[in-house]
């Protein structure tokens, strides 16, 4: 009789496991075997600049979870940082602010984006594909390009940030 709530309390964890698993499965569709193909991606940013002992206030967009993607795993990684983020104009921004950085400072911003597939969703969504170009006028080509071409030069690159005063 002392077990009676361990014999109640046991299905129903045993329960809620096993819908927690079949929900993954069926709705949120993760691979069930570890060879199974799953989209999924890392995105990192390494901020490296030298302090000169004066205030400093560094802020990006970072990616915000949307229909279709979820965010599987951040870090956000500082010291003697202080962090906050919040969304302004439907963007998701990261502020990390310190009254005083004294030489080489590093700043990392790591996270793991999930592609989510619906096998309900409607049949244009499923045939979109990110790899095929949009259709612009000549100006926005151009500047497209030009954004391409500077990204391009600096990505992989540890790049030096100016400090920035609050």
């Amino acid at each position: 009789m002392k077990n009676r709530p361990v014999y109640v309390i046991a299905p129903i964890l045993a329960l809620v496991g096993v819908g927690l698993f079949f929900y993954k499965w069926l709705i949120q569709e993760y691979p069930l075997l570890p060879k199974s193909p799953a989209e999924i991606w890392n995105i990192e940013v390494h901020v490296v600049f030298k302090g000169k002992g004066a205030p400093v206030k560094l802020e990006f967009l970072v990616p915000k979870e949307m229909r279709r993607y979820a965010i599987v795993d951040e870090a956000f990684i500082s010291r003697s940082f202080g962090l906050s983020t919040h969304i302004k104009d439907n963007n998701r921004k990261a502020v990390w602010t310190t009254r005083k950085a004294s030489g080489r400072q590093d700043i990392y911003y790591r996270e793991s984006v999930r592609f989510i597939k619906r096998s309900d969703s409607a049949e244009g969504v499923r045939e979109q594909s990110f790899s095929e170009k949009p259709a612009l006028d000549e100006a926005s080509a151009h500047a497209a390009s030009a954004l391409i071409d500077e990204i391009r030069s600096r990505s992989r690159i540890e790049f030096a940030v100016r400090h920035f005063t609050a």
